[in-house]
């Protein structure tokens, strides 16, 4: 047994006052009650900073490592710590004592680290490596004052229980396993229980809670018996505090701003105060810290929608509509037949699963989650992913989806893959060639499968590797697009056909798709299919050629993508992709007959959707295809001038807005974008009055107001200003960030 002789315990520390020391068992208690926090502590802090720093490989190492120092610090520090103080049966309690109240005074700092992250963020773009440094900064200033004197615990006890080098061995093993056993049940209760029921916050408390009993029970010196007491009462404690009387301490604005991300959105705000300002100017829906991750709905007030996951928006209503419709609705589209079942890997806000319900064939949709909040945050866009919750044919399966490919016995006739960006710890794992193969082992023979991807914060040999182990798995691929850097990679294990008068015939039958896809602006089978795609199947596997595999045993993807998340290559490979398309539409393309609308038409709206995606080569190839079918269409020559204009190739734009306005004076836009071209080379009273005529052909244009709004406010007449923009906001306004920029130069005229 361990000695329990307080006259030993003065030999070996050289001390007179006599102390009872309790038996063995009660510092083994108090260590498992402190290993028990000290792991609820960890597992807390880590899911907060995940918010807070990003959920990348590196993010979370930089946490572990903090939280290690610290403890190493503190083990290495006592002997020191006790020659000088000469702590007695007292120190237990006073070292767990002081992890309580630095803990407690530590908490309310959470919410000022992302405005610490934004104003450091600068060094970040000079240096890239200062980025680990700055997050080992931020991590420390919460945990490494708590985790120093946690560290200090075990040496302290074992001094104290085993002053004989007889008893050493025995005393440290069964104070160690006593210390483990807490570490595991605190890990195992912290992670799946405390924090998807009372959120990070509420178990970091309770964890405070824990090490306060601790404390009070080194302090009194008292038997296991009383001891279990103690905890029992703070236990009672922790449930009737938390469970409603604690206000909490976090602005979930805050938690939820992603700061690491967008911290250069967030840069002009030079103060704290000014930083919690803009982001309560959002309304926050919905918060929850789930299972694995933490899950935010807010609304803007120029009515957007978004979903945020740690930070990261992950789904929109205005800016990732078109990607998240596109995922439902293309793979349908291309299908050869009628698919039947689909599986979506990724919830998010329930738009792709909605897109796929609106097909009648499709008799099941499964949808594969790892984190079950999600599909209550999917409440959140009801309106627009058709209830999808509520369709007798969705079914919500909560699990990992690479584990839920590898023992289901489905088979599916299309297969949408969105999950989020492989920079984040495990997503990479979706994204290699083993779970492609498990993805085609899930597919029916005529199947598709469907895989989201992207180019910003991306290199162009990751790009490219993702692409090449994609084609080595998939004999038939397709290259679609939906913005300037959002993708589809369409495989198939048979010959891909697209069959023109099939999708017509979808387009014509389904009304619900009409509506979805008019909101970004491809409701047309041809429009979308010439500003969707970007490469066939031989320039698909041309331009990833001589690339490596990305391998389940060699997760590359997973180190490297964080490196670019502030400087992607995105220009470099778009600019290398248009240079490998050859054609305007896929091989695979049959059937094409145009009725009702013209053809030039048909290639202006496409090449309208490619400007909107600022693919500017692409969008000139599909206007100049709409003058070769009618050389006097205004709508073409404007639709030119806006290229030139974006390529800031001023006299040539120019020139083809005045011949846009020679063959129809009245054709609005193409005032309203010579205006803006004449105000930006300084010409602003031309310009005006430009912007006046195109309103008074087409009253309450936002466009039109907006940039007419702005001269009238340079030249202080905020009546006319205020007129317009009213005039304006109070038609619908679709586009929720042209509705945004209006409110803002609205906000611009002073108030008398």
């Amino acid at each position: 047994q361990p000695t329990e002789d307080a006259q030993s315990l003065e030999n070996a520390q050289g001390t007179r006052e006599h102390i009872t020391l309790p038996p063995a068992r009660t510092p083994a208690f108090i260590l498992f009650l402190a290993g028990f926090a000290a792991m609820a502590c960890e597992v807390a802090w880590t899911r907060a900073f995940a918010s807070i720093l990003g959920s990348s490989t590196y993010a979370f190492t930089i946490m572990l490592l903090t939280f290690l120092l610290g403890f190493s610090l503190g083990s290495l520090s006592f002997p020191g710590i006790q020659r000088v103080y000469r702590l007695n049966a007292w120190g237990p309690g006073i070292i767990l004592g002081v992890v309580t109240l630095s803990m407690l005074a530590y908490m309310p700092l959470i919410n000022r680290l992302p405005f610490y992250f934004v104003r450091l963020f600068p060094l970040v773009m000079r240096w890239h490596p200062s980025l680990y440094l700055i997050q080992f900064l931020l991590c420390s200033l919460i945990m490494i004052v708590p985790t120093f004197f946690m560290g200090m615990l075990f040496p302290c006890i074992m001094t104290l229980y085993a002053p004989s080098k007889k008893n050493t061995g025995f005393v440290a093993g069964y104070l160690y396993a006593a210390n483990t056993l807490g570490n595991i049940a605190g890990s195992a209760l912290a992670g799946l229980l405390l924090i998807p029921s009372l959120g990070a916050e509420k178990t970091l408390l309770a964890a405070v809670f824990v090490y306060a009993a601790a404390a009070l029970c080194a302090l009194a010196h008292i038997s296991l018996r009383k001891m279990l007491k103690i905890s029992a009462a703070a236990g009672f404690s922790i449930v009737v505090i938390l469970g409603g009387a604690y206000r909490p301490l976090w602005d979930p604005h805050i938690l939820a701003s992603g700061a690491f991300l967008y911290a250069d959105k967030y840069e002009p705000l030079r103060t704290y105060q000014q930083f919690t300002k803009n982001l309560h100017q959002h309304n926050l829906l919905y918060f929850k810290d789930g299972a694995s991750s933490t899950v935010a709905v807010f609304d803007t007030p120029w009515e957007d929608r978004y979903l945020r996951i740690n930070g990261k928006t992950d789904a929109s209503i205005s800016g990732d509509m078109p990607t998240q419709l596109l995922h439902g609705y293309i793979p349908v589209l291309f299908h050869s037949g009628f698919p039947r079942n689909a599986l979506v890997i990724g919830l998010g806000s329930g738009i792709t699963c909605g897109a796929l319900s609106t097909f009648n064939s499709v008799k099941r949709i499964d949808c594969v989650e790892i984190e079950p909040a999600m599909k209550e945050a999917s409440l959140f866009f009801s309106k627009y992913n058709h209830r999808i919750t509520e369709d007798r044919r969705f079914r919500f399966i909560c699990a990992d989806a690479r584990q839920y490919l590898a023992v289901s016995p489905e088979k599916y006739d299309i297969i949408s893959s969105e999950p989020s960006n492989p920079w984040i710890a495990g997503i990479a794992s979706l994204f290699t060639k083993e779970a492609f193969e498990l993805a085609k082992q899930r597919l029916n023979n005529d199947g598709i499968f469907c895989q989201w991807f992207y180019s910003y914060s991306m290199s162009e040999d990751d790009f490219k590797m993702v692409l090449y182990t994609f084609a080595s798995v998939f004999p038939h691929t397709l290259l679609l697009t939906t913005r300037e850097n959002d993708y589809f990679l369409i495989g198939s294990p048979s010959p891909l056909s697209i069959d023109y008068k099939r999708m017509q015939k979808l387009f014509e039958e389904n009304e619900l798709m009409q509506n979805d896809l008019s909101l970004i602006n491809l409701n047309h089978p041809f429009t979308l299919l010439a500003a969707t795609f970007l490469l066939d199947d031989r320039e698909f596997r041309e331009f990833s050629k001589g690339s490596p595999l990305h391998h389940d045993d060699h997760p590359t993807l997973e180190f490297s993508a964080p490196k670019f998340l502030y400087n992607g290559q995105d220009k470099l490979i778009q600019k290398d992709l248009l240079a490998a398309k050859k054609v305007l539409l896929p091989d695979a393309f049959t059937g094409f007959a145009h009725a009702g609308t013209s053809l030039d038409e048909l290639y202006n709206l496409a090449g309208e959707s490619l400007l909107h995606s600022r693919r500017f080569q692409e969008a000139e190839m599909s206007f100049n295809e709409a003058l070769k079918q009618n050389e006097k269409n205004a709508r073409t020559w404007t639709n030119i001038g806006l290229v030139h204009y974006r390529l800031k190739e001023y006299p040539q734009a120019q020139e083809e807005y005045r011949k846009a306005l020679a063959l129809a004076p009245a054709y609005a836009p193409a005032w309203f974008h010579l205006g803006m071209l004449l105000v930006d080379q300084g010409r602003e009273d031309e310009g005006l009055a430009c912007f006046e005529k195109g309103l008074r052909l087409s009253p309450g244009d936002p466009v039109g107001s907006m940039q007419a709004a702005k001269l009238y406010i340079k030249k202080k007449r905020y009546t006319e200003a205020k007129a317009l923009l009213q005039a304006a906001l109070d038609k619908p306004i679709p586009n929720a960030l042209v509705k945004r920029h209006l409110m803002d130069t609205l906000n611009e005229i002073p108030r008398p």
